[in-house]
């Protein structure tokens, strides 16, 4: 008995030395530490507010490590009821190549993660990152392209550049012109995949975006609120004011002011169409939609035209976006649409916002960066078709 008793407190010690640990000391890195019991391998987070200006608590990037790969490592996390918690998040022993994991119910803004890992240190995630460093990335990957154009749009309050490109062809002179956002929610990270793949189509060869390259000029932006991206924060509600909700006569935020003040210009030099802000959904709506807001009374023209592009788009796609009805009120749109003043006052065919997934594909089954990717493709192909019909 003596011995058995010995050799179960040897256990017990060798257990309690491990110690498991968290970090987020890398870029977009977000977590707060809760709890760990190393006995039971369990871990309890939550995200983190990272400063008194963030006020939702829905984005955590974090590494774990100290735990015991022989058995299941326990995962609970929670969120603050303004967002509901992640039910599909990922993970990886590299941050390059991510996995999806299966999270089991508490309440809406409580889950648990139960999984065996075979890496002593694993990282793990709301959904696919994509960080500040990814966005510049991408953009320096455009300029091999003679249909772009790369600058910056303003140095953001934190110090850093607001990167924006415009599409166009040189030698053409382009009568029509498109805007296109994004990111204005720094926790929606699924969107900067479609929107990759919504400029790689229009940059592309095929003649849809050939076309569309003669008749039109595309400005975008690609992350607006890189500071909040940049520090892991969520950027939603956030003092003192919401980059999405800041769309006044008087913004805060220097990249708001900044492309209002390109959009009137813009507009009195071309014929401003298109605008598209692009989003993600909230990371707790497991439902396989992709969807587009569309804001318009059913007696106003732009009803019209965006209806048109659902039905180009689900030709092209053989499916359906999710058509998810929003409210004007006056020149601003509701809390959930993302539409700006500038765009519903100048805009001569729609302005709308598109609202990427975050676990499931339009069949219900996982989705992957390369997925959202080609959600953004079909929607830039049936852009074309809708600017050339």
């Amino acid at each position: 008995m003596k011995v058995v008793f010995v050799f179960v407190l040897v256990l017990i010690m060798n257990c309690l030395d491990a110690q498991i640990a968290v970090f987020s000391d890398f870029e977009n890195g977000n977590v707060e530490f809760v709890s760990a019991d190393s006995v039971l391998n369990k871990l309890v987070v939550r995200p983190s507010l990272v400063n008194e200006f963030n006020t939702t608590r829905c984005w955590f990037n974090f590494g774990i490590t100290g735990f015991d790969t022989t058995r299941n490592l326990t995962i609970d996390y929670f969120y603050t009821s303004s967002v509901i918690g992640a039910e599909n998040p990922v993970f990886s022993y590299d941050q390059k190549n991510w996995e999806r994991l299966e999270a089991d119910f508490g309440d809406p803004w409580s889950k648990e993660i139960s999984h065996k890992f075979t890496s002593d240190t694993v990282f793990f995630a709301t959904g696919y990152p994509y960080t500040y460093t990814d966005v510049l990335n991408f953009v320096d990957s455009l300029t091999f392209s003679p249909f772009v154009d790369t600058s910056t749009l303003v140095i953001s309050e934190g110090g850093r550049r607001v990167p924006m490109f415009i599409i166009k062809d040189s030698v053409a002179k382009p009568t029509d012109l498109v805007w296109i956002t994004g990111r204005q929610h720094a926790f929606e990270t699924t969107m900067n995949y479609t929107l990759e793949g919504m400029i790689s189509f229009l940059i592309s060869d095929d003649k849809k975006a050939v076309e569309m390259r003669q008749n039109t000029i595309i400005y975008v932006i690609p992350m607006m609120d890189v500071d909040n991206v940049f520090i892991g924060a969520s950027g939603r509600m956030q003092k003192p004011v919401d980059f999405n909700r800041d769309w006044s006569e008087n913004p805060h935020w220097k990249a708001v002011k900044k492309v209002q003040e390109l959009i009137a210009q813009t507009n009195e030099m071309f014929n401003y169409r298109v605008y598209f802000d692009v989003h993600s959904t909230y990371p707790g709506t497991n439902q396989p939609r992709f969807g587009i807001f569309n804001e318009y009374d059913k007696d106003d023209d732009g009803y019209k035209k965006i209806k048109r592009y659902f039905k180009i788009f689900s030709k092209n796609a053989g499916y359906e976006l999710d058509e998810i009805q929003g409210e004007m009120k006056g020149n601003y749109s509701d809390a959930y649409s993302g539409g700006i003043i500038y765009p519903h006052i100048l805009v001569s065919d729609f302005s709308t916002t598109i609202e990427c997934d975050w676990t499931t594909n339009h069949n219900g089954k996982p989705l992957t960066q390369e997925e959202l990717r080609r959600v953004g493709e079909l929607i830039a192909e049936s852009l074309c078709d809708y600017l050339a019909d």
